[in-house]
């Protein structure tokens, strides 16, 4: 297992392994996006990768979020300029993404390397939804580019060409999800110090 990770809108070439066949392999992706940076009501494609055989009859794959705010995966056509996307195949999420401002994280954990791709997507270290699509690009080569929106603004990226679990994510993305035990000894802590304060 291999681990990049950058502070930039700029993926290397090959960061997703290719699996044959013009698909991509297994891999998790974990986005921080400025949500400040969104346009509300729009379409927004935030990722996408695609092979380098511009002679196929294949597009890119992209994961982009609707103008109602939910997280959509598949394949179609994609400008990497203008970052608008027009989907061919895919799947959207029934959930809307709560947009509050500030970072979002958007982690993608990826089963690849057939025609029946599937997608977990996690928002904020929770499973939003999983998504199936065809996964068919441009390029029958290894050398899979990934782009990210550059008219957005990013905090860390990273990646892995694993496909990662759910509790593996929530430490991948820098996320500390809490068990429910240490939850609520948490909280219970809070209120003796609360109660010791008001009696002082």
């Amino acid at each position: 297992m291999t681990f990049g990770s950058l502070s930039q809108s700029t993926l290397p070439g090959g960061f997703i392994p290719y699996g044959g066949n013009f698909y991509a392999s297994n891999y998790t992706i974990s986005l921080w996006l400025n949500t400040s940076s969104l346009t509300e009501g729009t379409q927004t494609t935030l990722f996408g990768y695609y092979g380098t055989s511009a002679g196929q009859n294949y597009g890119t794959n992209a994961l982009y979020l609707t103008a109602d705010a939910k997280l959509g995966m598949g394949d179609g056509n994609l400008n990497t300029s203008t970052g608008s996307f027009s989907q061919n195949r895919g799947d959207v999420s029934e959930t809307s993404v709560v947009l509050e401002g500030g970072f979002l994280n958007v982690t993608l954990a990826v089963t690849g390397a057939n025609q029946s791709q599937s997608v977990e997507v996690y928002v904020n270290g929770s499973l939003l939804d999983t998504l199936s699509y065809n996964g068919n690009m441009n390029g029958n080569r290894t050398d899979i580019q990934g782009w990210i929106n550059p008219n957005l603004t990013w905090g860390e990226i990273q990646w892995t060409d694993t496909k990662l679990s759910a509790e593996q994510i929530a430490g991948f993305a820098g996320l500390q999800v809490p068990e429910p035990a240490s939850a609520s000894l948490g909280i219970l802590g809070l209120a003796v110090l609360m109660m010791r304060r008001r009696r002082s």
